[in-house]
């Protein structure tokens, strides 16, 4: 019993820390507008700022989600290959918990990235250029939060499926 609870809290110390590295990729990664201050705000210039700076976050949000998921779900089967977690749909429901925590902690990381590389931009003078990443509501990412989770449990179940097939073949 202690160490299907150690597993448990393992993953999810793995899942917070995964995602704590992706929210950092995440900031780092999403593109910004291109423009210059303007009256204590910032005139977007469109033409020189990459199409799709939204979607591009949101893409990129899904994409390291999945990653992140997948790599939650290698965890977990070779928690329950060693005898540490026992597999069903207890581990799948808790992996998608994991995975779901693992999504929070890249959003929250990844804004608070951002928001703390554009203080002071108020303070600059007129037409001052710059570039501002806008930021990206909870509500914006909609499904995007279910990437992580959904990658997980179905790696989780793939992994598990093969491994079924691969003892039935061998008897």
């Amino acid at each position: 019993m202690t160490a299907r609870l150690g597993a448990g809290a393992g993953l999810v110390a793995c899942a917070l820390g995964l995602g704590i590295i992706g929210g950092l990729g995440w900031g780092w990664l999403r593109p910004a507008y291109v423009g210059n201050v303007a009256h204590g705000g910032v005139a977007v210039d469109q033409v020189s700022s990459p199409a799709n700076v939204e979607f591009a976050a949101l893409g990129w949000f899904s994409l390291l989600t999945a990653v992140i998921g997948t790599v939650l779900a290698a965890i977990a089967v070779r928690q329950a290959a060693r005898g540490r977690a026992r597999g069903g749909v207890g581990a799948i429901l808790w992996l998608m918990l994991c995975g779901l925590a693992a999504a929070f902690a890249v959003y929250t990381t990844g804004n608070l990235l951002v928001s703390v590389g554009q203080q002071g931009l108020t303070e600059l003078p007129d037409g001052e250029a710059l570039h501002v990443v806008p930021p990206v509501a909870p509500a914006g990412l909609g499904v995007a939060w279910c990437v992580g989770p959904f990658t997980a449990a179905l790696s989780y179940w793939l992994a598990n499926l093969s491994a079924f097939w691969a003892e039935e073949d061998t008897e």
